[in-house]
């Protein structure tokens, strides 16, 4: 639901963002939608949940190189001038004042008015601003429309900030009366602000961590173009990642080792012809995701060494399996909501796709189906275990701008401190390890 007025015009779509508040049952539903939508049009998105409260949801246009933001909110922050208010509205707060118009489902007039008062004091805009005063006009109109004056008269006084500050004190009064905003003595309510507010803290705290596991995997269907993709960003981003084939994680492991020979002979009996070793790593999923998680410490310590590392496959590869075999239905491996617990949040998780018929001219290794498995559930596997920062990408889009898009994410990471790279090269030197392979 749109929490504030704002033109649907391509200067003001690319120029801004859409404030929407959202039932945080329903975040899921409207993240499916949008993968949906995206993916039928073969356009890119990114998703950033670095804050428990606020979704920020950015859909690419690839024609004018630009984005259009939409920001999801749980609650509205109040500020209230005269402290008689808790600081936030809940969706629950909101649900009896929704009413479904040509816009959509919208607050009403009157509630939609006082809120935008509120969010000018609580955020100090500037009445100066070009945006703040034609939506101050639109609302004045508005209210000039449905004969609101109680309302009107609050708009038509403000010329200074400290009219905004009275404007906004009465605007909170209103909204206390109408039992949006709770009074501070209402403990049930001040209570339940207090416990969302250290889930936030600690969500906010959780994510600073994961930011620092300095993991960005690209997953999706063979074929999609992984490999092409990290080859075009080692061109023009040279220094700032380094490339890790994921296979090595446990294909290296000793426990796989000993082990590949007897999988492969009992895969080989099963189906009559010898399997390539990707496709034994396929039937025994549940045997490569633990040799690869036994082995995720080692590859932690090369994140803190050598920094940023950019992967082409990541552990949700192995909670699907049968995908390499045509004759045999795909599947989730089993206990595969259990398997996702163990599994560690990458700082940036990178989804390619791409329609079924351009997959498939480029490599012939999956059905339509496997590749419509693979889309749905990685972006699942991303729903149920949020990373921060989630980007998806159609490689039916031109090179230049699949290479522009992850440009604008690799571009921005920030080297290593210079002891980490003194210390890289001293154990790279002393010991004899390229922490590049």
């Amino acid at each position: 639901m749109l929490l504030r007025e704002r033109p649907v015009t391509c200067d003001a779509a690319y120029t801004g963002d859409y404030d929407f508040i959202l039932d945080p049952k329903l975040r899921h539903q409207f993240l499916r939608m949008v993968l949906r939508i995206m993916s039928e049009r073969d356009l890119a998105f990114q998703i950033k949940q670095t804050k428990l409260q606020k979704l920020s949801v950015y859909l690419y246009d690839p024609g004018l190189k630009a984005s259009i933001r939409l920001e999801l909110w749980s609650h509205i922050e109040v500020k209230d001038p005269a402290h008689r208010t808790l600081n936030r509205i809940f969706w629950e707060d909101l649900y009896s004042h929704i009413h479904s118009g040509d816009k959509g489902y919208r607050l009403t007039s009157r509630v939609e008015a006082l809120c935008y008062l509120s969010h000018l004091y609580t955020k100090n805009k500037s009445l100066e601003s070009a945006e703040v005063a034609w939506r101050l006009n639109y609302y004045a109109e508005l209210m000039q429309k449905t004969g609101d004056l109680e309302v009107l008269k609050l708009y038509t006084a403000l010329n200074s900030r400290q009219e905004l500050t009275a404007a906004a004190a009465s605007a909170n009064s209103l909204l206390l009366d109408m039992g949006i905003l709770r009074n501070k003595r209402d403990m049930r309510a001040w209570w339940r602000e207090k416990r969302e507010s250290c889930i936030e803290n600690w969500h906010r705290k959780r994510m600073d961590k994961i930011n620092r596991r300095k993991l960005i995997p690209l997953v999706g269907p063979d074929g999609v173009g992984k490999t092409t993709l990290i080859e075009g960003m080692k061109a023009v981003l040279p220094g700032k990642f380094r490339y890790f084939r994921f296979k090595m994680q446990f294909r290296k492991s000793w426990l796989y080792r000993i082990l590949y020979p007897l999988l492969r002979n009992s895969l080989r009996r099963h189906l009559g012809c010898n399997p390539s070793r990707n496709q034994v790593d396929d039937a025994y999923g549940g045997f490569t995701l633990m040799t690869g998680l036994i082995r995720y410490p080692l590859l932690r310590l090369r994140t803190w060494l050598a920094g940023y590392y950019l992967m082409d496959r990541y552990f949700y590869d192995h909670l699907l399996v049968n995908l390499r075999f045509f004759n045999r239905p795909n599947r989730l491996l089993k206990g595969w909501s259990t398997w996702l617990r163990f599994i560690p949040r990458p700082f940036w998780l990178i989804q390619l796709d791409a329609p079924s018929e351009v997959i498939l001219s480029r490599k012939k290794q999956l059905t339509p189906q496997d590749i419509e498995t693979v889309r749905q559930w990685m972006f699942e596997f991303y729903l149920q275990k949020p990373a921060p920062y989630y980007l998806y990408i159609n490689t039916s889009l031109p090179e230049d701008v699949c290479l522009a898009y992850t440009r604008s994410i690799v571009g921005k990471l920030k080297p290593h401190h210079p002891f980490i790279r003194l210390l890289q090269r001293l154990i790279k030197k002393i010991f004899n390890i390229n922490l590049s392979s």
